[in-house]
């Protein structure tokens, strides 16, 4: 299989570097991937030149670093240097992608922008506490998820635009469950501290409060997918609306 791999980690990411040693060995792989971290950038875009750098082999695989957005990655590969993949992986990330924070999420967006090209693609992050589990990080468990269910995930959808977004628990998976994104998992608190208004955003992560969504099952132990389309029209909305009047 043909594959291209981006992030918006950046090039140095160990995510995306070891995502590339283990899927060159059966696979081709091409990786272009942002120059410098890119997190929370969304489907941002550039429309000014862009630096790119050529960094030959790296993780078994070819290096690209762009002065770009992740989407910008993902454009870059597949429309300037001509490589056609038949799947893209944006990701392994550090840190998990769930709920409404999708919409935020560079990761996201670069496996988006593939569906631009009718291209199919995942995006991969590790789902973790990060006041609780920082310290015993590890990218081993997504590594071994993708390496074990790549052609599953592609079979499901091969010749579709769409994205999957797979959030790994971090630690031995008990299954995968495909649900619905969880509704904003954010609450902001402000305090007042010597004269300055000061701005903090809480993660609410209680699994009980989001049951049945990815939150609820990754919370659980379970790998959660959801499947994202590029296309946020709600036609029940415009069905509705053509019904009366």
């Amino acid at each position: 299989m043909k594959l291209l791999l981006t992030n918006d980690d950046g090039i140095q990411s160990e995510g995306i570097l070891a995502l590339a040693r283990r899927l060159s060995v059966k696979h081709e792989v091409l990786v272009v991937a942002p120059s410098f971290n890119q997190s929370a950038k969304g489907h941002s875009a550039t429309f000014h030149e862009i630096s790119y750098t050529d960094r030959g082999k790296e993780g078994g695989a070819h290096c690209y670093a762009l002065d770009g957005t992740p989407s910008d990655c993902t454009r870059f590969a597949i429309g300037f240097l001509g490589f056609r993949p038949d799947l893209v992986i944006s990701g392994i990330n550090d840190g998990m992608n769930i709920a409404y924070d999708v919409w935020l999420s560079g990761t996201v967006g670069a496996a988006m922008e593939a569906n631009f090209f009718s291209i199919p693609s995942l995006a991969v992050s590790v789902y973790y506490n990060r006041n609780r589990d920082k310290k015993d990080f590890t990218f081993t468990y997504a590594l071994d998820y993708i390496e074990s269910r790549l052609d599953f995930l592609y079979d499901m959808i091969k010749g579709k635009s769409v994205t999957l977004n797979v959030n790994v628990p971090m630690k031995k998976w008990l299954g995968e469950r495909i649900c619905p994104l969880a509704d904003s998992i954010y609450t902001a608190l402000y305090e007042k501290k010597e004269d300055k208004l000061n701005v903090q955003l809480w993660q609410d992560l209680t699994p009980e409060r989001f049951y049945g969504t990815d939150i609820y099952y990754v919370e659980k132990g379970y790998v959660s997918i959801t499947p994202l389309n590029i296309n946020p029209t709600d036609r029940e909305l415009i069905a509705t609306w053509n019904k009366t009047t």
